[in-house]
């Protein structure tokens, strides 16, 4: 470190027998004795330290004046405050929210319980610079304050939450930030969450992990052993972690997978879990997987029946994820469209398991297939605490731009149909349909080429009426399939009624129009979403 300072008063008093040395230079020189009384890790770090040799020659731990030096990830900032709680000092003041967190941390890192609540009080203090219900409830989330989390949560009613975005989300699990939106949905401060907001244990889903395995009572890999991963003139093994010994075709594998390709190539390299035999062979690999898994993605690679269906998504992503990190070709393709065939009925379960493993395709596919269902009548599953609450902030951030540019697109149908009336070469092709060609009933006062409120040449009020109908729907359910809603086009059929000419045709015009545009707006939504990203 090119640049140290002494820390002031008192963290510079010469009577100090250990120095703590933070991560931006600053030199605080305290007893051990106090620190090791607040914190069993200060107290085992000082004991190592004063039980090593004082020579000058020893290279740790290093010294000042004599005295030890401990050094600290902590900045100076964060020690100062830290510090002062310790010794027999005026208390600290916290300026900024920030600093609540980073001395929180501090205190559950050095196991401080004698100071979790005299900081935890200060979380709570919204008048703090950067303070912000969401990063308060993100902040509780993290240590495991359920009696913060619900402050928090009463903090949000009547202000915006679901279009803010802190960096806090993303060490938030997806699935406590939906109790928490689904909280603030009642408006209802006074309202009591039947489901605790921190009901799971975030240790598990901190890392971001995979699904785990989940139950597959309904379904039993069909080859697992032995036929035909047990004949005697197989060359190669595969050990899975539920201890079966799958004897395979080197050669089928090199086919069919250029990871194996790879691995059998060049016996020199150094593979966790390669097994040789005595002449330096690869001959075997020990794979985390288990056998159920192993053997169904094998399955591809074989001239033998394969699985025309799966019983969950779960099981499903388990085969997806062997198929891809062994890179089996002949399996990724009907593996991964069995995987989001499930997201027609399990769109939040398809999308929080892609994100979980970040699978680009998949994960958009997901959010398409969630965006053909009212955001409400998508609920909780317990996936969601495998992924941050980034993710699921970017799908319903992305759903409502996706749903404006729909509304924009179906609203724009209205002056095309105008555009083309004005040109000659194209007027064949508009007047197909009833609302265009029709001179009787009322023209929209909107959309009229001639004075509004007569039957003027443009287009019909109640074809004009339908279309804002739909895109209103389309900007809560940005799909193609909203285009189709059935008591939209009954309500526009009906009021076509009372027109002589448009109620010849309307019923069958509309709806062939509606599929045609329905195509529209799938294939915008689809480019739209190619460009995406939720990770």
């Amino acid at each position: 470190m090119s640049f140290v300072r002494d820390a002031p008063a008192p963290f510079n008093n010469p009577r100090a027998d250990v120095v703590l040395r933070t991560c931006d230079g600053v030199d605080y020189r305290v007893r051990s004795s106090i620190l090791a009384e607040a914190s069993p890790v200060f107290g085992d770090i000082f004991d190592l330290a004063s039980e090593a040799p004082s020579e000058a020659l020893s290279e740790w731990p290093p010294r000042k004046d004599g005295i030890p030096i401990v050094s600290i990830t902590e900045t100076s900032e964060v020690a100062d405050i830290l510090l002062r709680f310790c010794y027999p000092v005026a208390a600290p003041t916290f300026t900024t929210f920030s600093q609540v967190q980073d001395v929180l941390t501090a205190v559950d890192k050095y196991l401080m319980e004698g100071l979790i609540e005299v900081v935890k009080k200060h979380l709570t203090d919204i008048s703090l610079d950067g303070a912000h219900p969401l990063r308060l409830y993100a902040t509780a989330y993290a240590h495991r304050f359920e009696d913060v989390a619900r402050i928090a949560a009463k903090e949000t009613i009547g202000k915006p939450l679901q279009t803010v975005y802190v960096t806090e989300l993303e060490s938030l699990s997806a699935g406590a930030y939906y109790w928490l939106l689904e909280f603030h949905k009642t408006g209802k401060a006074d309202v009591i969450p039947e489901v605790p907001f921190l009901s799971v244990d975030p240790s598990r889903t901190s890392a971001r992990p995979p699904p785990g395995p989940h139950s597959r009572t309904a379904w039993i890999s069909k080859y697992a052993s032995p036929y035909p991963f047990g004949l005697p003139f197989a060359d190669f093994t595969l050990r899975t972690c539920d201890g079966i010994a799958l004897r395979v075709h080197s050669d089928l594998l090199r086919v069919a997978s250029p990871y194996f390709r790879l691995m059998l190539a060049d016996t020199s390299q150094s593979i966790e879990g390669i097994e040789k035999d005595s002449d330096g062979r690869i001959i075997g690999l020990v794979v985390p997987e288990h056998s159920n898994t192993i053997a169904t993605v094998l399955q591809y690679v074989y001239p033998v029946e394969r699985p025309d269906s799966l019983p969950d998504p779960q099981t499903a992503s388990l085969l997806l994820y062997a198929a891809k990190k062994y890179d089996v070709v002949p399996a990724l393709a009907p593996l991964q469209a069995m995987f989001l065939a499930f997201a027609a009925e399990h769109s939040l379960v398809i999308y929080a398991i892609a994100c979980a493993r970040y699978w680009v395709h998949e994960a958009r596919h997901a959010a398409l297939a969630s965006m053909r269902m009212p955001l409400d009548d998508l609920c909780y599953v317990d996936e969601l605490e495998a992924i941050p609450a980034s993710c699921l902030y970017r799908l319903t951030q992305h759903r409502n731009t996706l749903g404006n540019m729909a509304r924009r697109m179906v609203l724009s149908q209205a002056q095309e149909f105008l555009k083309q009336l004005t040109q000659p070469s194209s007027q064949g092709v508009c007047k197909y349909y009833a609302w265009v060609y029709c001179m009787e009933c009322r023209a929209d006062t909107a959309v009229t080429l001639c004075r509004a409120g007569t039957k003027s040449s443009g287009l019909r009020k109640w074809w004009c009426d339908w279309l804002r109908r739909i895109a209103e729907l389309l900007r809560e359910v940005p799909s193609g399939q909203t285009v189709l809603d059935e008591q939209a086009i009954v309500c526009a059929v009906k009021d076509a009624r009372d027109c002589p000419i448009c109620r010849v045709d309307a019923d069958t015009e509309l709806r062939r129009y509606a599929k045609e545009l329905s195509i529209k707006v799938d294939a915008m939504l689809v480019h739209e979403m190619s460009r995406i990203t939720f990770f």
